[in-house]
């Protein structure tokens, strides 16, 4: 009897161990998985377009709190609002400037309400390391001029995991006619970014889940040299600032990954200014997967790619089912290029190939899909290989 009541006992404790391990694995689990990862795949998508909230006397805005499952209210934070300025994402051999940009694969012209930094065109590529500027023209009849970087300024990785840190160093360097006057400017920047919270964010237009907030440091010196005739520039003067910058990140299906940003001082008590978000031009696309004798695909997935990708994993926009009738729709599509892909079952279509659209397997030269509404009739009429004969063996 003492020996079945100690085994009793002794089986319960292990239950119980087992019950409390397992507790605290799914707890460890759920902890892991709230966590935020911002990635590449939302980075700037050709002819796609945000507005821009800009809040240049935000003196009162709260400084965003750092950590886990943060809850950053700004939904009366833009009391002083300056004016909404669209931000366009364009293929850079449709804009003016861009023999002087060779290896840009976007471009995007900024209005701002600061004199030196509106009317700019600015010129950057999107590729597997991720976001970087390669400088601008500034067609502001009070300033233009050409302005490149080397080194470019890195602004956004592929992807971002909460407390990554990044450090970047970037020069700038060009010729501007400032009110009249030639002045070379100079600009080094020196930036130290970490991934310091994620939670959810609350602005004057809606609410979002899953926002990464990126802590930036940034040291810059600004020095101004002026034409003393016959290109010689003397230097005039320079500005050492330190400024504190604040992104609000999110994988967003909406044009950009930032939701909201803010600027402080050094020490972080004042904001000096302010700006978030507001998507504009959605749409849907949407069409119809053929097999090769003219029936619909009943089974599969479609992908959704940036125009211009490396077509990996990372550079999946969406992804949607196909429905058992052919057809399949992406919700929610910013105005803009992309490329699309049909995967069908491989269980109920074997050999068959991932056909993009325009009806081939080549992902460099497919045809593109530009949508600037609700666009349907993007069909593909998916590819099969031969079926293997006889045997193989791979080493």
């Amino acid at each position: 009897m003492h020996q079945k009541k100690y085994l009793r006992r002794k089986l319960n404790r292990v239950i119980m161990k087992y019950i409390l391990s397992a507790a605290l694995l799914s707890l460890m689990t759920v902890v892991t998985f709230s966590q935020t990862t911002i990635e590449g795949t939302y980075l700037p998508v050709k002819n796609t377009r945000i507005l821009q909230v800009w809040d240049t006397a935000a003196t009162t805005m709260p400084i965003p709190t750092s950590g886990a499952n943060q809850i950053w209210d700004y939904s009366n934070g833009f009391s002083s609002i300056m004016d909404t300025f669209e931000l366009a994402v364009k293929d850079p051999l449709a804009t003016p400037h861009a023999s002087y940009f060779p290896d840009a694969t976007h471009a995007s012209f900024l209005r701002s309400p600061f004199a030196l930094a509106d009317s700019l065109w600015l010129y950057f590529t999107v590729d597997t390391i991720g976001l970087r500027n390669l400088g601008y023209y500034s067609d502001k009849a009070s300033s233009p001029g050409l302005v490149t970087s080397d080194p470019t300024e890195f602004v956004l990785p592929m992807a971002l995991d909460y407390l990554d840190t990044l450090v970047d160093y970037s020069r700038y360097e060009g010729l501007l006619t400032y009110s009249g006057t030639p002045v070379k400017v100079v600009r080094t920047m020196l930036k130290t970014m970490i991934a310091s919270g994620y939670g959810t964010l609350h602005t004057p237009d809606a609410s979002y889940s899953d926002v990464m907030l990126g802590k930036e440091v940034i040291n810059q010196i600004d020095s101004i040299f002026i034409d003393l005739g016959a290109g010689n520039y003397a230097f005039f003067s320079a500005n050492d600032d330190t400024t504190h910058r604040f992104h609000f990140l999110r994988n967003n299906t909406f044009a950009s990954t930032h939701v909201m940003q803010i600027n402080t001082n050094a020490a972080e008590t004042n904001v000096t200014y302010g700006w978030y978000t507001l998507p504009v031009d959605f749409g849907s696309i949407e069409g119809t997967v053929f097999d090769t004798t003219g029936f619909p695909v009943t089974t599969g997935e479609m992908y959704l790619y940036r125009e211009n990708s490396n077509f990996t994993k990372n550079d999946i926009l969406a992804t949607t089912n196909i429905h058992n009738n052919g057809t399949y729709q992406f919700d929610s599509i910013p105005y803009g290029e992309y490329r699309i892909a049909a995967r069908p079952d491989l269980a109920s279509y074997p050999h068959v190939f991932t056909t993009y659209y325009g009806d081939t397997t080549d992902w460099v030269n497919c045809q593109t899909a530009v949508t600037s509404g609700d666009t349907a009739g993007i069909d593909i009429n998916i590819l099969y290989g031969d079926a293997q004969t006889g045997s193989s063996t791979l080493e």
